[in-house]
């Protein structure tokens, strides 16, 4: 697919951020903040960092719940478990 709207984690989906990357990984902290405008790749600059570094991580795309007028609590519990079991599955 030529484009496809969901944040990249893996490099060779990312191109041309090499620098970004690499800036992220030697500071990436717990309380690390990365600021940007909408739609300039900031979740990608984390997630593929995140990936190489072999970090542990929660992702949760809050986009899923953008369209509803109201928001069930029960979607975005099983939202966070899902992405706990695909974590748990990670873990040897």
């Amino acid at each position: 697919m030529l484009f496809d709207p969901a944040p990249k984690i893996r490099r060779e989906d990312f191109f041309d951020r090499e620098k970004e990357i690499e800036r992220i990984k030697s500071l990436l902290s717990p309380t690390t903040l990365v600021l940007g405008l909408r739609r300039t790749g900031k979740s990608p600059l984390i997630r593929i960092s995140l990936e190489e570094l072999g970090y542990p991580y929660v992702y949760i795309d809050l986009r899923k719940f953008e369209e509803k007028t109201y928001i069930n609590y029960k979607d975005f519990i099983l939202e966070i478990q899902n992405e706990i079991n695909r974590l748990t599955k990670k873990i040897p």
